[in-house]
C-alpha cells in the first residue's frame, strides 16, 4: 500500500511477471483524507521475484515464494 505523498510503481526487475502504479493518498470531494492505492499479487510458482520503483531508483525489494 502506498501511504506516502508520491506515486510509486511495483515493477518486476525481469520479465512481465507483475507491474502496477500506486497513487498516493489524497482527499475526497468532501475534503476527507483517502488511503493510497494498494496492490496484491499471488504467485503460483516458487521463486525469488525482485522489483523496483520506476520513479525512485533507491526503492527496491524482493518477494521470496516457497512451496
Amino acid at each position: 500500500m502506498n501511504s506516502g505523498a508520491l506515486t510509486h510503481t511495483v515493477t518486476a526487475d525481469s520479465g512481465a511477471v507483475f507491474n502496477a502504479t500506486l497513487g498516493p493518498p489524497g482527499m475526497d470531494a468532501y475534503g476527507y483524507p483517502t488511503a493510497g492505492q494498494s496492490y496484491n499479487k499471488g504467485f503460483a510458482t516458487a521463486g525469488t521475484y525482485r522489483y523496483h520503483c520506476n520513479f525512485h531508483a533507491s526503492m527496491h525489494g524482493v518477494v521470496v515464494v516457497t512451496p
